[in-house]
This record gives C-alpha cells, sequence and structure tokens, in this order.
C-alpha cells in the first residue's frame, strides 16, 4: 500500500493547516511540500480547496516545475495525481491536483469557469478560474520559489477548464494541454459562450481576447478512439453537437477553425493538435501514452 502524507497538525505552525491561509505569519522556505503523495488544504481567496499533490525523489528544487492537473466530472484529482507520477518523474517537478467539488463548483462554476450566469457576465472575482493564479501564487510560496514554471493538464471537464481558462485568466505556463476535452471553446463569435465567444459582452469577447487566445500555448491531445458519438458522458446540448459528432472531432474541427482564423485575421496560432493512437476516453491511458509527455514537453521555449 502507498502511503500518503496528509499535511494537518504537524504543519500548522506552517500555516498550512484547514482553516489557517497558507503563509500566513510566517516566511516561506523550501521543501513544504512533502515527498511522495501528499495532501494540502489551502485558503484561495474565499475558498478553502483540497490540493493533492506529489513529490518525486528526484524532485529538482531549483529547476524542477510544478504541473498542475485538473480532474474531470468524476472529481477524482488524487487518481489524476497518481496518474500524472511519471510525468512528474520525467520532468523533475510537483504534481498539484486541486479537488472542484460539485457542492461548490457544479456544472458551469467548473468547466465554464462561472464567468456568465443567466445570460450575464460575472465579475472576475467570481470566477473559479481566478482561483488558478491564486493556487500558483500559493504553491510558489509555499516552496520558496516566486518564477517556479508550471504546466497545465486537464482531461475531460478538466480540459474544457483549461482550454476556457487560457481565453479568460492571462497565465504563462509552459504548455496548457486540453485533453480529451467533450465540449470546446471555439475561436468563433457564431457559437454561444461557453461553446464560442458570441453573446459575450466586449470586455470579453472582443477581438484582442480572440487574438490572445490563438497566441496561447495550447495543446488539444486527443484519444483517436474517443470517437463514440453516444459516450454517456458527452455533451449533446445543440451547441455541442455543431462543434462535431464526438470529442475527436471535435477538438479537430476547433484546431482547423483556430489556423483558418488566425491566418484569415493575420494573427499567430500558437496551438498544437497532439493525438494518441487508439486511446479513447481514459485519463489514466492518456497520461500514461507517450503522446502526454509530446503535448506537455516537446515544444520549445
Amino acid at each position: 500500500m502507498r502511503k500518503v502524507v496528509v499535511l494537518t497538525a504537524a504543519l500548522l505552525s506552517a500555516g498550512l493547516a484547514w482553516p489557517r491561509e497558507s503563509g500566513a505569519g510566517d516566511k516561506p522556505g523550501p521543501h513544504k511540500i512533502p515527498p511522495g503523495l501528499g495532501e494540502l488544504h489551502l485558503r484561495l481567496g474565499e475558498h478553502h480547496v483540497k490540493v493533492f499533490t506529489y513529490r518525486p525523489e528526484n524532485f529538482d528544487p531549483r529547476h524542477g516545475p510544478m504541473l498542475l492537473t485538473f480532474h474531470g466530472q468524476a472529481r477524482d484529482p488524487e487518481h489524476y495525481r497518481d496518474a500524472a507520477r511519471k510525468l512528474a518523474e520525467q520532468c523533475k517537478g510537483i504534481v498539484v491536483a486541486p479537488l472542484f467539488d460539485k457542492e461548490r463548483f457544479p456544472g458551469r462554476k467548473y468547466m465554464h469557469g462561472n464567468v456568465m450566469a443567466k445570460g450575464k457576465a460575472l465579475p472576475e472575482s467570481e470566477w473559479t478560474f481566478s482561483l488558478v493564479p491564486r493556487l500558483i501564487e500559493k504553491v510558489r510560496k509555499i516552496e520558496g520559489r516566486p518564477q517556479m514554471p508550471y504546466y497545465l493538464l486537464g482531461h475531460s471537464g478538466g480540459g474544457q477548464f483549461v482550454m476556457r481558462l487560457m481565453a479568460f485568466v492571462k497565465l504563462e505556463p509552459v504548455e496548457a494541454v486540453a485533453a480529451n476535452p467533450g465540449s470546446l471553446l471555439f475561436p468563433t463569435t457564431d457559437l454561444p459562450y461557453p461553446y464560442g465567444f458570441g453573446q459575450l459582452p466586449d470586455s470579453l469577447g472582443g477581438t484582442k481576447r480572440l487574438e490572445a487566445f490563438l497566441a496561447a500555448r495550447l495543446t488539444l491531445y486527443c484519444g483517436t478512439s474517443d470517437n463514440d458519438p453516444n459516450h454517456p458522458e458527452l455533451d449533446r446540448r445543440p451547441n455541442a453537437e455543431k462543434q462535431g459528432p464526438h470529442r475527436l472531432a471535435r477538438a479537430r474541427n476547433a484546431f482547423t477553425l483556430a489556423r483558418k482564423v488566425a491566418r484569415s485575421q493575420g494573427w499567430t496560432c500558437n496551438w498544437r493538435l497532439v493525438e494518441a493512437l487508439g486511446v479513447a476516453h481514459d485519463g489514466p491511458k492518456m497520461l500514461d501514452n507517450p503522446q502526454c509527455r509530446v503535448a506537455l514537453f516537446d515544444r520549445p521555449r
């Protein structure tokens, strides 16, 4: 049985125990995230968030990045943390897997980022997306590395989250990977949000934001066997169906459209499409496939 290290009372003096805010009243020091498997309870603004971690034995304390993984509808971050262990060992980094529970972050509040509600834009302070920069800052403070690089990796509903996150929050990951999302944010105003930029106020859906979205270091990572139009968790709302019959087709269509729009406008498109041959809608298999390493690490800075 694998040993899981839980940061609770033992780290009370370091400010990492619930409900005290991490780092409050003490100076950040290195290596507060323990070796092996662990858990943190962090306060991010008004929210307390449970975070699952993994620190490999070969972690590089000077250059090792954080690999932020985002779960799908099953709300099982510990499983994605476990599935990402080999990736962490390859990049000599740490895995950070937050839990967005159904009670506080149902449906649109998670996968759609809580950007819109009842057809109206919500203030940025209420976006679920806004918790991610706080989480990055918190982990950097815990590790004592203000410039610690980071990757974003989401699968299924987490892939939706990562893709839309990159459109609305100013982040600079080494790479953002959206794996097997059931619906995507298409770079068009022909579809309403969350499927496109239509029906958004100018402050959220204007030309500058669309241009910046296409310039993001975003990789659509797909399993070539994730092509079941009747998958029980597939979004089959009318606007999702307009994106394609299944996840693989929707990702390919989004990528094709992104390049087309960028060419027509003279913009830069930094999106990539990476496919895992023969893999269906299976998170651990997607993360364990060699193509996941291509999606995350095989792009020069």
